[in-house]
């Protein structure tokens, strides 16, 4: 009796030790996207509008975007406020195609569901997206966790 009991407990820990390794706890939830700007002619599928504030205006990007939280690596604060997000290699392929063809479209950064920065393109971009304003000290954090998981990911 008492060896199966023991087996049973011995058991019940290794079980919930694995739970704990593999299982462990969920990463972070927040949402972000990196489109483009592109023309409104296409499949419903392939376009998504999106509001803007600055300028007041609908404009329609790639259902596909460039960059997304699963890309995020690092974040850091930018001198003088916002934010520098640094993505991985496929991200920075992306943005970097992107903003060598699309001088003058609009590239829209949207974090939980709010756009947070639509600039106009005039530059390309490899890994890193300086983020002047709109991302909260709480997004922040939770985008620092979402990295740090990223970094774990990409290290297994």
């Amino acid at each position: 009796m008492f060896l199966k009991r023991s087996g049973i407990l011995l058991l019940s820990f290794l079980f919930s030790t694995l739970c704990l390794c593999f299982g462990g706890s969920k990463p972070p939830q927040i949402y972000l996207r990196v489109y483009t700007q592109t023309d409104s002619q296409g499949s419903p599928n392939s376009i998504i509008p999106i509001q803007l504030t600055q300028p007041d205006d609908q404009i329609f990007v790639s259902s596909i975007p460039e960059a997304s939280e699963k890309d995020l690596l690092g974040i850091a604060p930018a001198p003088g406020g916002g934010a520098i997000l640094h993505f991985n290699e496929h991200a920075g392929m992306n943005l970097n195609a992107a903003t060598s063809q699309g001088d003058g479209k609009i590239m829209v950064v949207v974090l939980d569901g709010r756009v947070i920065y639509s600039p106009m393109i005039d530059t390309t971009l490899k890994n890193d997206l300086l983020i002047p304003r709109g991302i909260q000290p709480q997004e922040f954090s939770l985008l620092q966790a979402v990295a740090k998981q990223n970094l774990h990911d990409l290290k297994r």
